[in-house]
């Protein structure tokens, strides 16, 4: 299958992709039917497998490999997916306990439109810890990551050479949490400042009291997935051939897919109306 692939600009990306070889080209297209049938299986246990196999599905690099990719990169071509892979549900939305204005829960919807990025200019450097030179670089996707419980801690580990140095990520974490106060806030500021790609950091208005706040959240690789339940799918490819005569094929992008389930919704809603006003209130089918 052909497929309309399309080239991101570097200056998009988070690194602007200084650091990638020469005349380096990353050409994305959307997902189809197939990749979201895909998405729908994801879990705890097989999300980084599924997103390799996203990335490996929709990407196609020239001179370089997926294994080049800084996360923070990939984080931004899986954002770039979702808002171009789905016509309707491609933003996030985030619940807060309270407003500090009104004291009330409120939940903010957002677009991709209102995410901003942070760029980063330097991908490495090196600093001194007490003597230690400990080098600060942005991960890449062929890299081993931990995952912990303590977000500071586990960006420490990912974004520094620490556990080389210390020999392990269990004597890395021993050795940091026994530094004194000062020696640990400069080795979190230094990593903090290598920190690029989607802010976790937005002014906007709470929707009940409509007062100015600032909201902070951290993004998980889940939010920049949109998981739709396999039977919904299953419903609307289901609907869009009994109703349209249509077959669905795997390698449809799938933002055709809702499309085609608006206009077969609205296919049905007319045609229920002009029944009902002709025979009562009886409903020939009900849609996607």
């Amino acid at each position: 299958m052909d497929y309309n692939y399309i080239e991101i600009p570097n200056t998009n990306f988070p690194t602007l992709c200084s650091d990638y070889p020469k005349d380096s080209k990353i050409e994305v297209r959307m997902f189809t039917v197939a990749d979201i049938k895909l998405i729908s299986r994801v879990n705890e246990f097989n999300l980084e497998y599924i997103i390799d196999e996203l990335m490996r599905r929709c990407c196609k690099f020239t001179n370089m490999t997926y294994n080049d990719l800084y996360i923070a990169d990939r984080d931004y071509i899986l954002m770039f997916l979702k808002s171009g892979s789905f016509i309707t549900a491609n933003g996030f939305d985030i619940k807060l306990d309270k407003c500090i204005h009104c004291n009330k829960p409120i939940t903010i919807s957002l677009a991709i439109k209102d995410l901003e990025l942070d760029v980063c200019t330097e991908t490495s450097k090196i600093i001194d810890i007490n003597g230690i030179e400990v080098k600060c670089q942005l991960p890449k996707v062929g890299q081993k990551l931990v995952k912990f419980k303590d977000i500071e801690l586990e960006k420490i580990i990912n974004y520094t050479n620490l556990a080389e140095i210390f020999g392990g990520v269990n004597e890395a974490i021993s050795t940091i949490l026994s530094w004194n106060a000062y020696d640990y806030v400069k080795l979190a500021n230094a990593v903090n400042e290598m920190k690029c790609g989607l802010k976790e950091e937005l002014e906007t208005i709470c929707p009940l009291c409509h007062e100015p706040i600032t909201i902070h959240w951290h993004f998980l690789e889940t939010d920049l997935l949109n998981k739709i339940p396999l039977e919904q799918l299953f419903e609307n490819i289901l609907s869009i051939s009994k109703y349209a005569n249509f077959q669905i094929d795997d390698s449809l992008a799938y933002g055709e897919v809702e499309v085609m389930c608006q206009v077969v919704n609205k296919m049905i809603e007319e045609d229920n109306k002009a029944l009902n006003e002709s025979e009562g209130q009886q409903t020939i089918y009900s849609g996607a």
